[in-house]
């Protein structure tokens, strides 16, 4: 009868567990959501709330127009503001889920808090979305480790499989690149909604009510229609994965959820009016058309090896459990689309988080139950327990590559994915705003319907930020216009300024160099105006146009006008006038001269608009008749046939510059395929063109029969002979691969041919003895490195380990037989391991093994050469003139949370903290580092002239009046380390008027003069003065007390401390109390006597009075447990402890102090370690970070002998609570040994629940736990 009830022991002990795993899901899944989220505002945290590259601008502006002009004008928008003279239909051209969000997002929080702006929406919104597109993804594999059949209870595998997923989807790289804050782009919004798809529709799959589900799955798909192109892929995922659960003869809710999800799903979709076009003439089976970044995982760490064992898994389910495999056929359908994408896209598809974590949790999964009978034996408790080690080994063994994934996702996010483009940093930390700054002189130095040419990339951004008109942008849907574009920027000036002067006012480059500029864009300038316009290049891929690798221009590159443009050249002045160069030169602006004004007149008319119909918003523009008539052979003004004469005249220069064609019998090879106007003169083969990737074709010549073997090939644009084969003499290695020619010449191995990344080929050499086996040789950029040689495994830790190879230690020396250095050759190295003091590291620069500096801070980013030996950083540092210094500092004065810098080539530690109640003063500009002990200021870094930090002192006593203010003069005295202070005591302090008070005569009549006053007048002198610089009182009252007055008791109940005792000595009584804020102001610990020690135990927090003795150190009087009230006589020994000690001395993880009273406090230790201690273990990043004690008044005081509660609710408060066992073992014992003891206690109820199928055993544990919630119920009851 017992069992029968709504709640009985097996039924309570389900649903405790289950609750339970539902809580850990919840939790797991917020804490990747958080995670997702953080990553993401790097960009913001740097640079702060910016819209990043060139398509978000768009996005942003576009969303501008909406929240400015509404619903209506924004879907009737023909925006002629770009694409000038023709402009862009934006309301057929964009996907407006995006915008629309935006805006109804910044509407709510405006609603909220109204300092929210349009602006921080935008840059907030990816994150926002990251965050969501992690939790459907831990959901979507939730569903799919859960299977079709199963109930309410969640399984530990679904469980882990869904945290891990959500958890890879927050960092992994590839969709950090398309979601981090400030990426504002359609990418960003869509993903999220697209893996939500997957998810609802999984779910709608499984048995019970299935159209709410499916409802949700094509709502999200509408959503997505509404805001990615990509929206295609998803559909066609959806009707991949229901065809084929058709052909394999599946039944439940498929046809129900398949026609609610496809009807309301494009009923959605076609309300985006680019997916409405279309959407009636497509299949759900229509091939996707993805073009950048649809799929968004990259194949780094541990994914490209686990996901293919997590595939293999979900076959194996599907081939065991047929029955049940709904969602496992999608993750393989899924999983074998992702890779032909990640084929073809360089990327992983969303696959390879769910299958890699399918493999992690496989330990647990359930292949069936009892009712069938394949599979059924992987529930008995053997292969329970196997497949528990199993996994264990698993992740012990894969830990490696899981920690190498997160440093380089967190790395990748930080320093490759997180920099706006449009304002980044150099190497030294300068912050480099260019473009906005050129954005922003367009925008306040130009006319408002200015037109800027520039090449399209630069469009929206111009666009947002000027909000100047632009002739095209990353729309591209004219091919013909951004031809035009083309020929008018890789023209010469002449030609250029006729085409310019009917579009432009001004023309707008960048200039920066190193291939990111303009000139480095320019040859595809010169090839998409060609294959509008024929004749502009001589070939079809423009190869005349470009820069020789000597870094000289081609004849048409140097008198095109985007090369002069860009400060390569002179400008005619007469056509274009410079007008703006950016601060770090990296955008330039000319103005166009003698601008068309009949073409801009034509621009602005009625007659230039063609529109589909009277009264139509749909108005696209046409060119002017004078910018047509250049182009039009039966032209007659004669602008137009002075350019086409120019043109013509161009041409026929440049055909013949055309290379001839290749000599008959020419002797064979691959040369033949990317050489022209190649002969035969004499013994040399002769080529007027080879070509060069990245470079115009470039004139070669060759001995070719001097040659091995009868065959040419092309490299890099030079002609080399086919090397002879490789002799079989040869070592093995990866080499042979990449060089050839090798042969052996003695001990040393020779190669003529070995191949570069730059793809030339050089020769090589290596001395084979230096490379034993089993390590091997390869080819590193065409040099021979070895590879594999074993180092010892008693070397010390250190980076040096990952680029030197053969490394032995004895007796603390340390010699590594090759070592890679910055050119790639490999060469012996050694150093004294035993004067690198942790946590400084032995690390390879150059060749050379040097001890790093183990400190923090910027010195990093202008200090090379920096080795630490002992004590001593020494560092070769930049000044800003660019002389180097060779500088030194010693580590033990510069920790953290201070940070080491570089200070004009001197290394200075800036961030020391200061103590409190410091006297202003000019000094502390230059020192850090200061405190006040003994009526005398100290500081341990003042800066000197020489940039030097030196220890300097000053009697503060000696400035009595607030006018008086120390200073720091140069570091130091002559007389060394003091402030300046001369040997007959004399002291300097500026006065607030400017002048100097020096000596004692100074002094004398001061004194005079305030004893001059009236009792009144100087009481309240002494203390205002007092209160103005309490820094003085201590030796005021030490003067008073006890010769002239006595101690008030308010010394003894108010400004009370609290520490922790630390020892007391028996033989002289004398001990100390561990107070931080008192060490310091005084420098030391509290002075304590035994007989105020009493019977408190050492290590109990006490809060105690603070008397001074006569030398000004301070003692420690009426100690009392911490949380009592001040003054109370103490009713029992024994303080509570830090938080829970125990936690922080075995699992590093620091407490705030709770106070609260003597043994209170010892049960909610225990309480504390009961719950936490197993999460501890593994000190998740979001707990460690937000990791708080109970609250104190949750812990109230409970008569232990009345309240039986917080006895009995925990074998551990019991033993806490047993007086005789901390009185023989003493009280952190005690708590460390408890605290070790629950821990392990719950780690063995963990491994027992895969020996109990019914879980009973866990019931113990979610007892306490709800012991626990029930006993703090109770505290706050009372």
């Amino acid at each position: 009868m017992g069992g029968t009830g709504p709640l009985s022991g097996a039924g309570a002990a389900a649903l405790a567990w289950r609750v339970l795993l539902w809580v850990v899901l919840i939790g797991l899944l917020l804490e990747a959501g958080y995670r997702a989220y953080d990553i993401r505002l790097w960009a913001i945290k740097d640079y702060g709330p910016i819209i990043h590259e060139f398509d978000p601008w768009f996005n942003y502006r576009a969303t501008e127009y909406l929240a400015q002009h509404g619903w209506n004008k924004f879907f009737t928008w023909f925006d002629h503001q770009s694409w000038y003279p023709l402009g862009r239909p934006v309301a057929t051209t964009i996907y407006p889920g995006m915008q629309i969000t935006a805006v109804f997002l910044w509407q709510i929080l405006q609603r909220w808090d109204s300092s929210w702006d349009l602006n921080q929406v935008c840059c907030y919104m990816p994150a926002w979305f990251g965050a969501a597109t992690s939790l459907f993804t831990g959901l979507l594999t939730f569903d799919a480790l859960a299977g079709r059949d199963a109930g309410p209870m969640p399984s530990g595998a679904a469980v882990l499989g869904a945290a891990a997923a959500a958890r890879c989807m927050a960092i992994v790289p590839a969709h950090l690149s398309r979601s981090v804050g400030g990426g504002f782009d359609n990418e960003a919004v869509a993903i999220g909604p697209m893996v939500a798809t997957f998810a609802f529709w999984c779910r709608a799959l499984r048995p019970g009510l299935s159209w709410p589900w499916s409802f949700c799955a094509a709502v999200s798909y509408s959503f997505m229609a509404a805001s990615w192109g990509g929206y295609i892929f998803a559909l066609n995922m959806v009707g991949l994965h229901a065809g084929l659960l058709v052909f394999l003869g599946s039944a439940g809710n498929l046809y129900a959820a398949y026609s609610l999800f496809f009807v309301v799903g494009t009923l959605g979709a076609i309300q985006a009016r680019p997916v409405s076009v279309l959407v009636w003439f497509r299949s759900g089976f229509e091939r996707p058309r993805l073009r950048t970044g649809a799929i968004t995982f990259s194949s780094r760490g541990g994914l490209c090896f686990t996901a293919p064992v997590g595939f293999l898994i979900v076959l194996l389910r599907v081939l065991l459990r047929p029955w049940r495999a709904d969602a496992d056929w999608f993750m393989l359908a899924l999983g074998a689309v992702s890779y032909f994408f990640a084929r073809k896209m360089k990327r992983w598809g969303c696959a390879v988080a769910f299958l890699a974590d399918v493999a992690l949790a496989s330990a647990e999964f359930r292949l069936g139950r009892s009712e069938h009978r394949r599979g059924a034996w992987l529930d008995q408790p053997v292969p329970r327990l196997l497949r528990l080690a199993a996994v264990m080994g698993t992740c012990y063994l894969l830990k490696p590559q899981v920690e190498e994934f997160l440093h380089f996702c967190d790395h990748k996010a930080r320093w490759s994915l997180s920099h706006p483009q449009i304002v980044t940093k150099a190497k030294d930390g300068t912050l480099i705003d260019d473009y906005r700054q050129a954005y922003g002189w367009l925008r306040q130095n130009t006319a408002s319907d200015a037109r800027i040419m520039a090449w399209w990339d630069y469009g929206y951004q111009i666009a947002g930020l000027a909000n100047r008109t632009t002739l095209a942008d990353g729309n591209t849907w004219n091919h013909e216009h951004i031809a035009l574009l083309g020929l008018a920027l890789s023209s010469p000036q002449g030609e250029a300024h006729k085409i310019a002067r009917h579009l432009a006012d001004y023309v707008l480059v960048w200039s920066g160099g190193g291939g990111k500029d303009d000139v480095g864009k320019s040859k595809h300038m010169a090839r998409i105006a060609n294959s509008v316009y024929r004749g502009h290049c001589n070939e079809d891929d423009c190869d005349q146009y470009g820069i020789f690798p000597d870094g000289q221009p081609s004849k048409m590159m140097e008198a095109s006008l985007v090369y002069r443009l860009c400060g390569r050249g002179s400008l005619d002045e007469r056509l274009f006038r410079e007008v703006y160069v950016s601060h770090h030169r990296r955008v330039r602006v000319a103005q166009v001269l003698d601008v068309s004004a009949s073409s801009r007149r034509w621009a602005a008319s009625a007659e230039a608009k063609r529109c589909d119909a009277p009264g139509s918003w749909y108005c696209p523009g046409s060119y002017s008749p004078g910018l047509q008539e250049l182009f039009d052979p039966n032209a007659t003004h004669q602008e137009a046939l002075d350019y086409q004469a120019a043109y013509a005249t161009r041409v026929q220069e440049q055909l013949k510059e055309k290379p001839l064609p290749n000599q008959e019998g020419l002797p064979p090879g691959s040369y033949l395929d990317s050489c022209r106007g190649c002969l035969i003169s004499g013994t040399r083969l002769t080529c007027s063109h080879c070509r060069a990737p990245g470079s115009p074709s470039i004139a070669s010549n060759l001995e070719y029969q001097k040659c091995p073997l009868p065959q040419i090939n092309n490299i890099q644009g030079r002609l080399q002979c086919e090397p002879k084969p490789n002799a079989a003499s040869i070592p093995r290695g990866g080499y042979q691969r990449s060089c050839k020619g090798c042969d052996m010449q003695g001990d040393v191995l020779h190669c003529s041919h070995c191949g570069t990344a730059s793809g030339n080929q050089v020769p090589a050499s290596f001395e084979v003895l230096r490379c034993p086996a089993p390590a091997e040789l390869d080819n590193d950029n065409g040099r021979l490195t070895c590879r594999g040689v074993p180092n010892d495994l008693a070397c010390p830790p250190g980076p040096y380990l990952k680029s030197c190879q053969g490394c032995r230690s004895e007796a603390g020396h340390v010699s590594c037989a090759l070592c890679r250095r910055a050119d790639g050759r490999q060469v012996a190295a050694e150093a004294a391991a035993g004067r690198c003091r942790w946590p400084a590291q032995l690390e390879n620069q150059d060749g050379e093994l040097v001890c790093s500096g183990s400190l923090a801070g910027p010195y990093k980013q202008s200090c090379s050469k920096c080795q630490q030996l002992d004590d001593v950083l020494s560092c070769e540092c930049a000044k800003s003139d660019g002389q180097r210094l060779v500088s030194s500092y010693e580590v033990s004065r510069c920790q953290s949370p201070a940070e080491l810098h570089n200070r004009e080539g001197k290394l200075t530690c800036q961030g020391v903290p200061n103590g409190r109640r410091l006297p202003p003063g000019p000094y502390l500009e230059s020192c850090e580092g200061c405190h006040v002990f003994k009526e005398t200021l100290h500081c341990s870094h003042c800066l000197n002239a020489e940039g030097l930090q030196l220890k300097s002192s000053l009697e503060v006593a000696a400035c009595l009046s607030q006018q008086r203010k120390p200073e720091n003069v140069n570091g130091a005295p002559s007389t060394g380390g003091r402030w300046p202070v001369s040997a007959r005591g004399h002291y300097t302090s500026t006065l607030g008027h400017g002048h100097t008070v020096r000596g004692h005569s100074g002094l004398a009549a001061m004194l005079q003069a305030l004893a001059a006053l009236d009792d009144a007048t100087l009481l309240t002198v002494i203390t205002e003065t007092l209160q103005r610089r309490p820094e003085l009182a201590p030796g005021v009252v030490n003067g008073a007390v006890p010769d002239l007055t006595y101690a008030p008791a308010d010394s003894l109940t108010k400004r009370r401390a609290t520490g922790r005792i630390k020892q007391v000595t028996g033989a002289t009584g004398v001990g100390f109390i561990d107070c931080p804020e008192l060490k310091a102001v005084f420098g030391h610990d509290v002075y304590v006597h035994k007989n105020q020690v009493g019977a408190f135990p050492i290590g109990t927090e006490v809060n105690f009075a603070i008397l001074l003795s006569k030398d000004m150190k301070p003692q420690a009087f009426d100690l009392q447990p911490t949380g009592a009230a001040r003054g109370a006589a103490v009713q029992r020994v024994g303080g509570p402890d830090h938080g829970c000690f125990a936690i922080h001395a075995l699992f590093g993880v620091t407490a705030s102090p709770m106070e609260i009273p003597g043994e209170r406090a010892l049960v909610a230790d225990g309480y504390w370690c009961a719950t936490l201690g197993p999460l501890l273990i593994l000190k998740p990043p979001i707990l460690e970070k937000h990791l708080w004690p109970i609250p104190s008044q949750a812990l109230r005081s409970l008569d232990v002998n009345t309240g039986p509660l917080g006895v009995l609710t925990t074998l551990w408060g019991t033993l806490l609570l047993h007086e005789p066992l901390k009185a023989r073992l003493g009280h952190e014992r005690v708590l460390k040994g408890v605290c070790g003891i629950n821990v392990a206690a719950s780690c063995g109820l963990a491994a027992l629940t895969f020996l109990a199928p019914s879980r009973l055993l866990l019931a113990g544990l979610a007892a306490q736990v709800a012991g626990f919630a029930a006993w703090q119920a109770t505290s706050f009851a009372e």
